[in-house]
């Protein structure tokens, strides 16, 4: 008797876990706020390839995140996010603002996506050697 109520406990509790974690990953109540922490960053990405173009007033960062886990799938919508920073003459270090980039697929593991990041600027000659930092990839929760 004592058996089977631990079976039937344990097996409630993997129910209790596998229903948090859908509940975790797949609902989205949407914020735009850059660097929320009200969502759940997806720790099995890698960031790669990442090239920065200016052009009269727009600063544009692009790359490559890549699905590093051996089986889990990304589902969507998933975005990736990202800060601008450039640093001035004296050293000091300024953000500028953020941007996200909405992805509607899923992504399998071991496959990547390309991304771009954008942000309006009045002149971008101002932010020559801007960069992008903080970059994450996450659902919402």
């Amino acid at each position: 008797m004592i058996l089977r109520n631990n079976k039937r406990s344990f097996m409630t509790n993997i129910k209790h876990i596998f229903l948090s974690l859908v509940f975790v990953i797949g609902c989205e109540p949407g914020s735009d706020l850059t660097g929320s922490e009200n969502v759940n960053v997806i720790g099995f990405v890698q960031f790669s390839n990442i090239l920065y173009s200016a052009e009269a007033n727009k600063l544009k960062a692009t790359g490559v995140v890549t699905n590093t886990s051996n089986s889990a799938i990304i589902p969507s919508p998933w975005y990736v996010e990202g800060q601008f920073y450039y640093e001035n003459e004296a050293g000091n270090t300024f953000i500028i603002t953020g941007d996200s980039y909405r992805v509607t697929n899923t992504l399998q593991a071991g496959i990547s996506q390309n991304w771009e990041l954008e942000i309006s600027v009045e002149d971008a000659s101002g932010y020559e050697d801007f960069y992008i930092s903080d970059l994450r990839a996450y659902v919402n929760q």
